[in-house]
């Protein structure tokens, strides 16, 4: 997915990408939700973010209920991973897409774990 760009001169029409024109393929859409899903995911619910929602309770409520909210937190999550596809940024979407796969394969293998552990 990753192309090599172009130089722009100063003042070159430049074509947006297709999604930005209302033309978006099944495979960017996908992309999209998984991304999204994952990314929203990472931040509301890792070990990792715990530091930045610990952070945020003592900061202001609504900071505290964006981070451990996955509808709010989704909904800037869409916003942030449509601006990256905008930029062809997507090895960072891949990354949130691998995170929630494997968070997902750990779910459906998790009853087998713990039966035969």
């Amino acid at each position: 997915m990753l192309t090599a760009t172009k130089v722009v001169e100063l003042g070159e029409v430049v074509s947006p990408p297709h999604f930005l024109k209302g033309n978006i393929n099944m495979l960017d859409f996908i992309i999209f939700l998984l991304a999204t899903f994952g990314l929203t995911m990472i931040v509301t619910n890792s070990f990792l973010f715990k530091w930045v929602r610990n952070w945020a309770d003592t900061k202001n409520i609504y900071i505290s209920k964006l981070f451990k909210c996955n509808q709010c937190f989704g909904f800037w999550a869409a916003i942030i991973v449509y601006i990256l596809m905008i930029y062809g940024v997507y090895f960072i979407l891949y990354g949130f897409i691998g995170s929630i796969f494997c968070y997902l394969i750990f779910l459906l293998i998790k009853p087998f774990i713990d039966k035969y552990d």
